[in-house]
C-alpha cells in the first residue's frame, strides 16, 4: 500500500495539541500506533520523507527517539523498548544517538 500511495507518508496533519505532524511523528502519541513507528520510519527513509538525515521523519523537527524514551500517556515500557530495538535493527537508531540525545 505504501508503494501505491507513497505520498501518504509525507502528509502533515494538524494535531490539536502538538501542531503539524508527519504520520511517523503522530504515531508516537498513541499506545496503539507506537508499534508502527519502525515501519513508517523505514519506508519514510526509503522514500525521502522529512528533511535530509531525518531518517524518515524520526529526527525531523521533533526527536521521536527521545520521545520514545519518556512517552507521556503511554505506560507500555515494553512496547517502547521493542520499538527502539527494532529501530536499532533497521539502523534507524544508532549508537551515537544514545550519546547525542542523552538516552542513558
Amino acid at each position: 500500500i505504501i508503494d501505491i500511495f507513497p505520498g501518504s507518508l509525507s502528509v502533515r496533519n494538524r494535531h490539536p495539541r502538538y501542531g503539524v505532524l508527519l504520520p511517523v511523528q503522530r504515531a508516537v502519541y498513541r499506545s496503539r500506533t507506537v508499534s508502527f513507528i519502525p515501519l513508517l520510519a523505514k519506508e519514510g527513509s526509503r522514500l525521502g520523507v522529512g528533511s535530509e538525515g531525518s531518517r524518515g521523519g524520526l529526527l525531523d523537527r521533533r526527536n521521536l527517539v527521545l520521545k520514545l524514551t519518556g512517552l507521556n500517556g503511554i505506560h507500555d515500557d515494553e512496547k517502547c523498548k521493542l520499538v527502539l530495538e527494532r529501530l536499532r535493527d533497521l539502523d534507524l537508531l544508532k549508537k551515537e544517538d544514545i550519546q547525542n540525545f542523552d538516552l542513558l
